[in-house]
């Protein structure tokens, strides 16, 4: 007996070849007719809406009065909803974007009654090999996939690197085999018979998928009929579900000992179904603006608003003076921070992400990308902010210091790197030095700086009492004085008093102050006095802080000076160096990169090679091919610019490149255009990175740019940046014939990074927000700025077989503008666990607020969350809706783990969780303020803390 199931669905994009609004008016009609259906026809038993819930959401957001009818279809099993909200793409978002897109599907499916235990990843592009762990996390124990898999039997055992294992639907013949089905009986038998006949050759058992849907597909009201009226012997057809299929199979293998074959890693073959791999640089801009969203809230908003809600408890309601009137820390963030989740997973349809819709779709995403931005950045001022004021930095008043500024580290190991710090300066810190905690001075340069005086007198002992008497109640003049200093020189005596608007005054700054000037008039009744009333000002500075704990802070003291920031020194020049790094920019524009340390040298870094683009928002279709590449035509004088404890060298390249491709699109014009290209390399004093900055002016259409850079290190195979994971890539490509559907390409999706080593070392490359990169076998690593394109799709690439859409023009797809890419090199020796630290710390810039002179809760610098192993890579650290503290990580190395993760803050009980945030296993508490963890190889690790004494 074959058993078939015939499941009808619609495969929902919400946005590709049209904008959002005008998919989701197709979205009504839609469920409009398939609620119809349902209730006329009770045998049409059920209908999968695609696996992911948004679509519920669009379609109540305009009729709102059928949510009661949906939620009863919904709990009967006759609506199919979950387990995402969005159906991503897996490489171009973060492993907790993934996380967070199911934790969001299953809360909806909550609320409507019920939640398709499958993993149904019908149509991204391609796999990352720890999903099964992600599944199982999750409760989920199968996965129904079409893109990847080659010619593969259809039912799979999928294992992570970490082990743990779901089974697979493989749908081969594609998640649409049984769409737009004849509505004539004897036709429908026909068409039911191709599809088994295809399917059973690679079926282990008697059960088999028929998909009766496709992209925007409407319900067929005709199927009940048309499979009452099927009467072939031996099969059996009926409506059924993922979830009914997965159980027949599952019993009927277990019941048979049948053994399946296993796949494991990435999947990523392209042999049968497109794998579309130019979605990874297309359109880089909307790659990097969801990385820098993504760095916001994982590493900065989550952790810092839970951390400080966990230690200074729920915050003051006063508005406090920051600058500005500014909004004070909220508490109940996780709701807050959820909205902005929300808006970021609307920007991970892989249609969307990938880059390959419609202009005005990627349009569209700009303003999400915008206002995630700003809760996020908001949300970490706030916490940052908080934070800082409860610092206890009295013992800084030794160093004669009026102020701090607390410098936080979102990575969860230690580390110098350089810090934007913003901060007001209060009375008597104009100018200013800034000290460590041993009194060593640190330098810095100011970035920015804004204010307002309102007065600048010269007065003698009798005409300041004067003035003194206009302050009532801490007010003057209708302004509210909120710090006074008392700066006493040979000749004269300033009096520098900042006050502010529509705040209560400082009373107690207020009374110190007025004190201390009546007690000088009275010693001093014969000096000269200054008057100095102004509006506080803002700075913002930059410079390198030394040794800043680990998922932590580190308060640094804010001292008067005589003397102004720290002199820079500029020159003409081509070499910069520091204590680790000597870096040389050579004639052609290159730079040789020499490792002090270990003597290393890598030389013609920081080539360019541009090629011509005759493919779409899919796939590259290069033109004119060649190993050559670009020459500058003119290279600017370097110039030589020292920087707080380091030096930066910059200098622009100029190329010219053909304009576009021939009207034949099969070559390039010999009219060229100026490709100019500013290079920004810095190099900082404890920093084992040198981080570079290039500004690209494209005016050229039609072709892809890369910047390469020759490791030297001869590999069959490279380390990239995964998901979870470090993923090993062969250098070479797989053998293939010209029947694949499509070639294969050595680009690769990386994450933050990709690095060549061997037994001594290597060289590592990362990036913030640039997702293709490649290797050779000779270790030239090629990392893709931008490929340009004009068509949403074209069914004429020699190295695809069709199209992938709809055949649109894309005009902004071609990425004309100024576009600004950020990247590191990273030598290192030996094991390249400390290289992928740097890698991960490259993301995110320290950042320093400012903060009085005051008793508080907190220590002058402190490690809040601290693991002590570095292979155990932290990606989470947030509230929970029960008020306990989540920290996630992930085992990086290919051995079992034993570590402690440290904790500078008391904790009752301690349980490791599902990644659904489920409690599981209750861990040990070491002296209350450690919990000890094992964790498997490639293991991804939930722990859930109840804060308080046990």
């Amino acid at each position: 007996m074959t058993h078939l199931h015939l499941i009808p669905h619609t495969h929902w994009d919400r946005e590709w070849y049209l904008p959002f609004q005008e998919f989701r008016l197709k979205l009504i009609h839609l469920v409009d007719q398939l609620l119809a259906i349902l209730h006329d026809q009770p045998e049409f038993t059920a209908f999968m809406l695609d696996g992911q819930t948004i679509v519920l959401e669009d379609y109540l957001e305009v009729r709102p009065e059928r949510i009661a009818e949906i939620k009863r279809l919904v709990q009967e099993g006759r609506l199919i909803v979950g387990p995402w909200y969005v159906l991503p793409d897996e490489f171009l978002v973060s492993p907790e974007s993934l996380i967070r897109n199911l934790l969001v599907g299953r809360e909806i499916c909550t609320r409507f009654g019920a939640c398709m235990p499958v993993g149904y990843l019908p149509d991204p592009f391609g796999h990352i090999g720890q999903m099964p762990q992600l599944l199982q996390g999750f409760g989920i124990r199968f996965a129904s996939l079409r893109r990847g898999l080659g010619d593969a039997f259809v039912e799979l055992v999928w294992k992570a690197p970490d082990g743990s294992s779901v089974l697979v639907s493989y749908l081969r013949d594609g998640y649409d085999n049984a769409a737009r089905a004849p509505v004539l009986p004897e036709a429908f038998k026909d068409f039911i018979l191709r599809l088994r006949d295809s399917l059973a050759p690679y079926a282990a058992s008697s059960h088999l998928l028929l998909l009766n849907g496709t992209d925007h597909h409407e319900a067929q009201p005709e199927i009940p009929s048309l499979i009452e009226q099927y009467d072939v012997t031996d099969d059996q057809l009926s409506i059924s579900t993922l979830e009914t299929y997965f159980e027949s199979v599952e019993q009927e293998i277990q019941q048979g000992a049948i053994e399946l074959p296993v796949i494991s890693g990435d999947l990523r073959d392209s042999s049968r179904h497109h794998l579309l791999p130019g979605v990874l640089s297309s359109r880089t801009w909307i790659k990097q603006r969801n990385h820098a969203c993504e760095t916001l809230l994982e590493r900065w908003a989550e952790p810092f608003s839970a951390l400080a809600q966990l230690l200074l408890g729920d915050p003051d309601p006063v508005t406090r003076w920051t600058g500005h009137l500014a909004t004070p820390r909220l508490s109940g963030t996780e709701e807050v921070l959820k909205t902005a989740w929300r808006m970021l997973l609307a920007c991970h349809p892989h249609d969307s992400i990938c880059g390959c819709s419609v202009d005005q779709v990627h349009r569209e995403m700009s303003p999400r990308f915008d206002q995630v931005a700003q809760i996020a950045s908001e949300v970490t001022r706030q916490s940052l902010q908080d934070l800082a004021d409860a610092v206890d930095t009295r013992e800084l008043a030794r160093q004669k210091a009026r102020g701090a500024l607390v410098i936080f580290n979102p990575c969860e190991f230690e580390r110098s790197d350089w810090v934007e710090a913003i901060f007001e300066l209060s009375a008597g810190l104009d100018p200013f030095e800034l000290l460590d905690l041993d009194g060593s001075s640190i330098p810095y340069r100011i970035t920015s700086r804004s204010g307002r005086s309102l007065t600048d007198m010269e007065l003698d002992a009798d005409g300041l009492r004067a003035m003194l008497g206009f302050v009532q109640g801490g007010e003057v003049m209708g302004l509210t004085v909120q710090d006074v200093a008392l700066i006493e020189e040979t000749e004269m005596i300033t009096v520098d008093v900042t006050v502010a608007e529509e705040i209560p005054a400082n009373l107690e700054a207020v009374e110190r102050g007025m004190q201390e000037v009546l007690a000088a008039l009275d010693s001093f009744p014969d000096h000269r006095y200054r008057l100095i009333a102004r509006f506080a000002t803002q700075v913002e500075i930059e410079f390198c802080a030394p040794q800043v704990p680990g998922l932590g802070y580190r308060a640094l003291a804010l001292v008067p000076s005589s003397n102004a920031e720290n002199q820079r020194a500029n020159s003409q020049g081509n070499t910069i160096e520091n204590d680790r790094f000597k870096v040389t920019i050579e004639e052609d524009g290159t730079i040789t990169l020499t490792d002090k340390t270990s003597q290393r040298q890598f030389a013609n870094l920081l080539q360019f090679y541009d090629v011509g683009e005759r493919g779409d928002s899919y796939t590259h279709s290069p033109v004119g091919v060649s190993d050559e590449r670009l020459r500058p035509v003119h290279m600017s004088q370097p110039h030589v610019q020292s920087l707080p404890g380091g030096e930066v060298i910059e200098y622009e390249l100029k190329f010219q490149i053909p304009e576009s491709l021939m009207p034949d699109r099969e070559g390039r014009r010999e009219t060229t255009v100026e490709l100019p290209v500013q290079v920004k390399a810095q190099l900082i004093d404890g920093v084992p990175r040198v981080d570079i900055e290039l500004t690209v002016i494209n005016a050229a259409r039609d072709h892809r740019l890369q910047v390469i850079f020759p490791s030297g290190i001869a590999c069959e195979n490279a380390l990239y940046g995964g998901s979870f994971d470090l993923v090993g890539r062969p250098t070479s490509l797989p053998p293939f014939n010209q029947e694949w559907i499509e070639d294969p390409v050595v680009e690769q999706p990386m994450r933050n990074f990709i690095l060549t080593t061997r037994n001594d070392g290597g060289l590592l490359i990362a990036s913030r927000g640039l997702r293709e990169a490649s290797v050779t076998a000779g270790g030239e690593i090629a990392v893709t700025l931008l490929r340009c394109f004009g068509w949403l799709s074209r069914d004429d690439l020699p190295n695809r077989k069709g199209g992938a859409g709809p055949q649109l023009k894309t005009p902004q797809g071609q990425e004309l503008g100024e576009h600004d890419f950020s990247l590191s090199l990273v030598p290192f020796d030996g094991d390249p666990v400390k290289a992928i630290q740097q890698a991960h710390a490259f993301q995110t810039v320290l950042l320093g607020l400012g903060t009085g002179i005051h008793p508080g809760k907190l220590p002058l610098q402190s490690a809040l969350v601290r693991p002590d192993s570095s292979y155990f890579h932290v990606t989470a650290c947030k509230s929970t809706t029960a008020g306990r503290l989540l920290v996630r990580g992930v085992n990086l190395s290919h051995k079992d783990l034993d570590l402690n993760l440290e904790l500078s803050f008391d904790i009752q009980e301690a349980w490791t969780a599902n990644l659904d945030e489920v409690q599981q296993e209750q861990l040990p508490v070491k002296e209350a303020r450690a919990v000890h963890l094992k964790c498997r190889p490639k293991e991804v690790k939930t722990i859930v803390l109840t804060p308080g004494s046990a």
